[in-house]
C-alpha cells in the first residue's frame, strides 16, 4: 500500500510538471528545456460584408443550399429575421486560425532537439526537469498536443431595394488536449520509472471582430495566448455568397459585421 501511494503521488507531481513544461515552459531545469512564445502579428479579417445584385429571396434560397456544402453546417435559417447560422469544424485549427508560433529546445544527455510549431496546430514534442519531490532525479516528457476548432458563423441577409446586404461574424472555439508520457530517471541515467499521463482540456473562444487571449500556463507558470482570425472563414462564406448567384460580389467598405446575435 505505501508503494502504491508513493507512486500515486509521483504521478500526481508529474502531471503538474507535465502542465508546467508543455503550457507554460517553465521548469527546475532550464538547462535542459527552453521555451519562446511569439503572438499573432496578422490583424483581424475586415470584409464581412459583400452586397449582391440580386433580390432577397433569391439570394437566400441559394444561400441555404450552398451552406450546406462541406465544411459547412446548416444550424438554422430564419427568413423572417433574415438570419443564417452555420456551423463548421476543423482537426486543422491552423488554416483558419492563427495564435502564434512556438519553440523548444530540449536537451537531455547525448539526446537534443528543436521544435517549432504554430501554437493553433497539433504537434508533439519533448521536454525534461528535475523533480525537487523525487530528490532532484530528471524527468523527461514526451508531449502530444492535439487541437481541434469549432464555432458558428452568423449570416445577417438584408433587402437593399433590388440588391442584398449579406453581414457576418463567426465564433471561433479553439480546443487543446494536453496529454504525455514520462521516464523518471536516476542519478546515471538510467529509467527508474516510467508510465502515461492524464491530459488536460484547455480551451480559447473569440469572433471574426477581435482576438482572444487565455492564460494557457499552470499554477503560477502563466503562458498568455493570442488568437484571431485569419478570415479564411470568412472569405469561403462569402464566397458561397457569390457562387449562389454566380456573379462576383462587391465588398462594402465601411462596413462592420454586428455583434453576434445582433444586427
Amino acid at each position: 500500500m505505501t508503494s502504491f501511494l508513493r507512486t500515486a503521488t509521483l504521478q500526481s507531481r508529474l502531471v503538474s510538471l507535465l502542465l508546467a513544461l508543455s503550457l507554460s515552459g517553465g521548469c527546475a531545469g532550464r538547462e535542459l528545456s527552453g521555451h519562446w512564445y511569439s503572438p499573432p502579428t496578422e490583424g483581424v479579417p475586415e470584409d464581412r460584408a459583400v452586397l449582391a445584385p440580386a433580390p432577397f429571396a433569391f439570394v437566400w434560397e441559394q444561400l441555404l443550399a450552398r451552406a450546406q456544402e462541406d465544411p459547412f453546417e446548416l444550424v438554422s435559417a430564419e427568413a423572417e429575421s433574415g438570419v443564417v447560422v452555420v456551423g463548421f469544424q476543423s482537426e486543422r485549427p491552423e488554416r483558419y486560425v492563427s495564435c502564434g508560433t512556438t519553440e523548444r529546445s530540449f536537451r537531455y544527455g547525448p539526446e537534443s532537439a528543436t521544435y517549432r510549431y504554430e501554437t493553433a496546430a497539433s504537434s508533439s514534442f519533448k521536454t525534461a526537469g528535475r523533480l525537487p519531490e523525487a530528490g532532484g532525479r530528471s524527468a523527461t516528457v514526451a508531449v502530444n498536443r492535439k487541437t481541434h476548432l469549432l464555432g458558428r458563423a452568423y449570416l445577417f441577409v438584408t433587402p437593399v431595394g433590388d440588391q442584398t446586404l449579406v453581414e457576418l461574424n463567426a465564433r471561433y472555439v479553439l480546443d487543446l488536449l494536453v496529454s504525455g508520457q514520462f521516464e523518471r530517471r536516476g542519478t546515471f541515467g538510467q529509467v527508474l520509472e516510467s508510465g502515461f499521463l492524464q491530459g488536460r482540456k484547455l480551451r480559447t473562444a473569440f469572433n471574426s471582430h477581435a482576438a482572444g487571449s487565455r492564460d494557457w500556463g499552470s499554477g503560477s507558470k502563466r503562458m498568455e495566448v493570442t488568437c484571431r482570425s485569419r478570415g479564411v472563414l470568412e472569405a469561403e462564406l462569402l464566397r458561397l455568397v457569390g457562387a449562389s448567384i454566380r456573379t462576383d460580389l462587391r465588398t462594402v467598405d465601411g462596413l462592420a459585421a454586428p455583434e453576434e446575435g445582433t444586427r
